[in-house]
């Protein structure tokens, strides 16, 4: 007796399913979101060898077919034709069950396909055979993302590195030893005596202080950051000088505007790399050196002296700080600040075609340079202005009403800067002091004694924010926390206006 073909198909399903190797969960146009194909195995591995998959990466358990697909012979049993795949081909992939099933499942819809003409198959057996569903032209189709094997990932790892450009990293000492020639910056600090020494490295000579000296012959060869003891047993600290540290120390002709004063002109100029500034009152050569590390290799600063010596060393200082950079650095200062030896009121033809993203005015009257200026000074730019006392900031201001110029005082401050004085407390002998107990009474001791011996034997504790606090002996030493009495060039040193150029016509 012959069953319909749908029937067919429905027994031989159960058939499976009775034995373990059905698909129990496919379901008529719902599958899982993996293609179930064959794991292959390229024939060195199966014969012993090494292909391009190893055995131990790839177990081939009982039943598996490997690569080799199975087809029928005259007798009826299973035969094993190799097949060449030394490149992976499209839908390989690695299946999560057992190899044994999987082999069974692929054979048996092998021997359904050709029982059974193709358009009476059902969907379950045409997606385990060719990995393709049919969707009718109501529903809409969606495909599986295909998978990733690992010789895709390997081909996109290496299409990914051609693509990007080989860069090279050049690796350079972080710091470089002390040598003839270095600027160096030695630190002591005892309470309130501070000294601090710029000087120039040389063979012969040595540091002197009124805490003893160190011969500059032992500090050659040696690493910045390195403690120093001195002829008297007191410790030093050499390193290389920062710029700031450099305007304070450096020879100067006029009195220097503070390095607080000129980080805060920065930032008000909101000057970046590549801007063209214009420095007016080019001083010892401070704020040239902070616009020159500011506007970088791409910039340009033009500096202006009236004064021929505060010119001259403005220069030297410029030129000293780029001679000890190149020798502590790989890369140089850039030399990108020029010294002009000229009033601004007669520099009107030099800067005529250059418009300046910002400008620094530093001198008695800046009123009567704004006029200058102001034409060459970018839309939306600033002009910070520094000066000593609040009757120039008026004047200031009303030369900028009487001649009528569009620029708007957007800040007045005064920077202020304090010092403290944080260090434990000593006796006069030099040992450090203790903390004083109270004195509590008897019955309040015996009452809290397990308390403190609990409180003792804790290492560490834990405050309200879940931090980690040290124990006892925690503050058994009490500190000295005040400011310190000599507040030197850190009270007031200037007033700093900020105008910004804008266009009353909108």
């Amino acid at each position: 007796m012959l069953l319909p073909s749908e029937k067919c198909c429905s027994l031989v399903f159960q058939w499976l399913r009775g034995r373990g190797l059905g698909l129990a969960h496919f379901q008529p146009r719902r599958f899982p979101g993996c293609l179930l194909v064959r794991l292959r195995r390229s024939p060195s591995c199966l014969l012993g060898g090494t292909g391009s998959r190893s055995c131990a990466s790839f177990p081939r358990a009982p039943g598996d077919l490997g690569e080799w697909s199975g087809t029928s012979g005259k007798d009826g049993k299973l035969t094993e034709e190799p097949t060449d795949i030394s490149v992976p081909q499209p839908g390989d992939v690695f299946w999560s069950q057992p190899s044994g099933v999987q082999a069974a499942q692929s054979f048996c819809s092998e021997k359904l396909t050709r029982l059974l003409p193709e358009e009476r198959l059902s969907p379950e057996v045409k997606y385990v055979t060719t990995g393709q569903e049919e969707y009718s032209d109501e529903r809409e189709a969606t495909f599986p993302p295909p998978l990733r094997t690992p010789g895709d990932s390997c081909k996109a790892q290496q299409s990914q590195s051609e693509e990007l450009p080989a860069r090279s990293v050049k690796s350079s000492p972080k710091e470089f030893p002390f040598q003839l020639g270095d600027l160096l910056y030695a630190e002591f600090q005892k309470g309130e005596n501070t000294f601090k020494r710029l000087f120039k490295l040389e063979a012969t000579g040595q540091l002197n202080s009124n805490w003893g000296v160190i011969p500059y012959k032992e500090m050659i060869g040696k690493l910045p950051g390195q403690l120093f003891r001195s002829s008297t047993g007191h410790h030093f600290m050499l390193r290389r000088p920062a710029l700031e540290e450099f305007v304070l120390l450096m020879k100067r002709g006029p009195t220097i505007s503070y390095p607080k004063d000129m980080n805060m002109m920065l930032m008000m100029m909101n000057i970046k790399q590549g801007d063209v500034i214009l420095d007016v009152g080019s001083g010892s050569g401070g704020m040239s050196l902070f616009l020159s590390q500011a506007v970088g290799v791409r910039g340009q600063v033009k500096s202006f002296e009236i004064r021929k010596d505060h010119h001259n060393q403005a220069k030297k200082n410029y030129k000293c700080w780029r001679d000890a950079w190149k020798i502590s650095h790989v890369e140089e200062w850039p030399n990108n600040v020029d010294f002009i030896h000229k009033d601004i009121l007669e520099a009107a033809e030099d800067i005529e075609s250059i418009i300046f993203d910002g400008v620094a005015l530093d001198m008695l009257n800046p009123q009567i340079a704004l006029p200058i200026v102001y034409p060459n000074l970018k839309q939306g730019g600033v002009c910070a202005v520094y000066l000593a006392n609040i009757t120039q900031v008026i004047e200031l201001l009303e030369g900028i009403r009487i001649c009528e110029l569009s620029l708007s005082c957007e800040q007045i401050i005064e920077v202020l800067l304090r010092d403290w004085l944080v260090c434990p407390a000593k006796r006069k002998d030099g040992t450090l002091a203790q903390r004083v107990q109270p004195k509590v009474s008897v019955d309040l001791k015996l009452h809290s004694q397990r308390e403190i011996e609990t409180e003792e034997s804790e290492n560490i504790q834990e405050n309200d924010y879940g931090e980690s606090l040290p124990g006892f002996p925690y503050s058994s030493i009490p500190y000295i926390a005040r400011p310190f009495h000599y507040q030197a060039n850190y009270n007031h040193t200037a007033f700093l206006v900020k105008l910004r150029k804008f266009n009353p016509e909108h």
